[in-house]
C-alpha cells in the first residue's frame, strides 16, 4: 500500500510538471520529424532534404531512438500526447530497479522511497517532458548494468546469458544516445573493478566492445563511423564555443552587440559567479545524490559497484562544469541523469537500516527535492504566460505560403516551423555538418545580409521580444523588405530585397 501511495504522488507531481512545459519543447519537434522519415525510408541514414539549412541532410545522430519512435503511430508521436512516451520510459527503467531493490532484500518502505527519490527526481522530472532519446538510453544503460552485476552472481548458461543482454544493451546505448555514451565510457576504467575479480573483470571490460560491434553489425560498418565522426563534431564544436553556450547570438555578435549592453547571461558564468551557479544547479537537480556520501559516516557502505556507479556519475557532472577542456562533453548537469538509479538504490537500503540520521537527512534532501520542483513549475507557468502571443498565427500564415526558406529568432522556433510548414528553416546541428552552422550559432558572426544572401532566405520571423533592436537591424539591411505583424512577432517578406537572386 505504501509504495502504491508514493506511486500515485510522484504520477501526480510529474503530471503537472509535464501539463506546465507544454510551451518549452523544442527537440520534441526534430524527433517528430525524423521519426515520419523512418516511417517513410526505413533505411539509414535518414534523409531530411526539404528541413535543416544548416546542416548536412543525412542524419548521423545515432538511430536507436528514431526507429523506436516509428512504431508509434503518426498520429500519435504528432499529437501532445507523445510526450508520454518518455514518462513511459522512466515507469519501465522504475520498474527494474525496484525489481532489482527487492531482490537485493528491500522491503516495502525502501521501494516507496526508492519510488519517490527516482520518479521526483529534479533532473528527470524537469528534462522528460518531450521527446527526446536520453530517457531511452538511460533505460539501456541500467539494463547493461544490472545485467552485469547479475552475471558475477550466476554461474553456466545464466551468467552466459546475462553477459550477452549486457553486450546487446551496451549496443543499445551506442545506437540511441551520445552522452549516456559517454558515461559509459567514462565508467569503464572503474565499473569492471567494481563488480568483480577475475575473469569476470575481462568480461565487463569487453561489454562495451562487445557492444560497438554488435552496433556497427546493426547499422554497417560506414554508417558507424560516420556516426562517431559527427559525435566528434559535436564535442569539437561546443570545446571550442562552451563559452557563448546560452548567451544571445546577436548581443554577443561583433557585429550586432551595443557598447555597454549585456550578451545575455551565458551558461557557463565566469569566475566565482559561475561556480556558485553551477554548484546551485548540481544542487537542484538531484539534491538527493549529493547527501549520500555523508550516510558513509554512520552506516555500512552499499555494495561496491552501487557506490562505483554514482560516483562516476556525480564525477562526470562535476568534472564537465567545472574543467574547461571537459565542457565540451555536455552539460555536465544532465550526467545526474546517470546517478539517480544508484542514489534510488542506496536510499532505499538506507531507509531499510532504520537509522535515525538516514530519516533526518532523507527528509531534508526530499524537501529540497519538492522545493525544487515547485520552482521548475512555477518558472515554467510563468513563461507559458508570458510567452508573445501571434506565432501560431503566424506559423499558419506560414503553412500557407510556398514552399520557401525560413529564417526564426529565438533559435527555439525553427524546429517548430520544420515540423509544421512544409519551409526549410535556417537551422542545423543534429548530426553532422557543424561548419555549415557554426558562423551563425551560438553568435553570429556574419552579416544578415552575406547570411540570407548565401542560403536565399525569404521569410524572417522575429520576435521583438527576444531582440528588441532586430527590427531596426533587418530593416537597415533590408530596406525594401515587407513586414506583417502577429502581436509580439514580425515576419518580414525579401523576396523584393535581392537576397533570392
Amino acid at each position: 500500500m505504501i509504495p502504491l501511495l508514493a506511486f500515485l504522488f510522484t504520477v501526480a507531481a510529474r503530471v503537472m510538471l509535464l501539463s506546465a512545459s507544454r510551451g518549452s519543447m523544442v527537440d520534441h519537434y526534430y524527433w517528430m520529424n525524423v521519426a515520419r522519415a523512418v516511417r517513410s525510408q526505413r533505411s539509414l541514414p535518414v534523409c531530411l532534404d526539404e528541413k535543416y539549412i544548416l546542416e548536412c541532410s543525412r542524419q548521423f545522430y545515432p538511430p536507436g531512438y528514431m526507429f523506436f519512435l516509428s512504431i508509434f503511430p503518426d498520429r500519435f508521436v504528432i499529437s501532445p500526447s507523445s510526450a508520454t512516451i518518455t514518462i513511459f520510459l522512466d515507469f519501465l527503467t522504475l520498474i527494474l530497479i525496484v525489481v532489482a531493490f527487492v531482490m537485493m532484500g528491500g522491503g516495502q518502505y525502501g521501494v516507496a522511497a526508492l519510488i519517490l527519490i527516482y520518479g521526483m527526481a529534479p533532473v528527470l522530472a524537469a528534462y522528460n517532458v518531450q521527446l527526446a532519446s536520453r530517457g531511452l538510453g538511460n533505460l539501456l544503460l541500467v539494463i547493461k548494468m544490472f545485467a552485469e552485476v547479475g552475471a558475477i552472481h550466476s554461474d553456466g548458461a545464466t551468467a552466459a546469458a546475462l553477459w550477452i543482454v549486457a553486450a546487446l544493451a551496451a549496443a543499445g546505448v551506442i545506437l540511441t544516445h551520445k552522452m549516456t555514451t559517454q558515461f559509459m565510457l567514462f565508467a569503464w576504467p572503474i565499473w569492471p573493478l567494481s563488480i568483480g575479480a577475475g575473469v569476470d573483470i575481462l568480461f565487463a571490460f569487453a561489454v562495451p566492445v562487445a557492444g560497438l560491434f554488435i552496433a556497427a553489425g546493426a547499422t554497417g560498418v560506414k554508417f558507424q563511423a560516420r556516426q562517431w565522426a559527427a559525435h566528434a563534431e559535436i564535442v569539437g564544436f561546443w570545446t571550442r564555443r562552451w563559452r557563448d553556450l546560452g548567451g544571445h547570438s546577436f548581443r554577443r555578435s561583433p557585429i550586432y552587440a551595443v557598447p555597454g549592453q549585456s550578451g545575455g547571461k551565458t551558461f557557463h558564468q565566469p569566475g566565482v559567479r559561475g561556480a556558485v551557479s553551477h554548484v546551485v544547479l548540481l544542487g537542484s537537480y538531484l539534491p538527493m545524490a549529493f547527501l549520500l556520501p555523508m550516510s558513509l559516516l554512520w552506516s555500512p557502505p552499499p555494495p561496491t559497484w552501487l557506490i562505483a556507479w554514482l560516483f562516476v556519475a556525480l564525477a562526470a557532472s562535476i568534472l564537465t562544469l567545472f574543467v574547461p577542456f571537459l565542457k565540451g562533453l555536455g552539460g555536465g548537469h544532465l550526467y545526474l541523469f546517470n546517478a539517480v538509479p544508484p542514489a534510488a538504490i542506496w536510499w532505499g537500503l538506507l531507509l531499510e537500516r532504520g537509522e535515525t540520521p538516514s530519516f533526518i537527512f532523507f527528509a531534508v534532501g526530499f524537501a529540497a527535492t519538492i522545493t525544487s520542483l515547485a520552482i521548475a513549475y512555477r518558472r515554467r507557468t510563468v513563461l507559458s504566460r508570458r510567452s508573445d502571443g501571434g506565432l501560431d498565427e503566424a506559423i499558419a500564415f506560414l503553412r500557407a505560403e510556398p514552399a520557401s526558406r525560413v529564417a526564426a529568432f529565438p533559435w527555439t522556433v525553427p524546429e517548430r516551423i520544420a515540423f509544421e510548414t512544409h519551409h526549410r528553416v535556417f537551422w542545423g546541428g543534429h548530426g553532422a555538418g557543424l561548419d555549415k552552422l557554426e558562423p551563425f550559432f551560438p553568435v553570429m558572426s556574419r552579416t544578415l545580409r552575406e547570411a540570407f544572401s548565401e542560403h536565399r532566405i525569404r521569410w524572417v520571423l522575429l520576435s521583438t521580444t527576444w531582440w528588441p533592436e532586430g527590427e531596426a537591424a533587418i530593416r537597415r539591411e533590408f530596406p525594401d523588405a515587407k513586414d506583417r505583424r502577429f502581436e509580439g512577432w514580425i515576419l518580414f517578406d525579401l523576396r523584393e530585397s535581392g537576397v533570392l537572386q
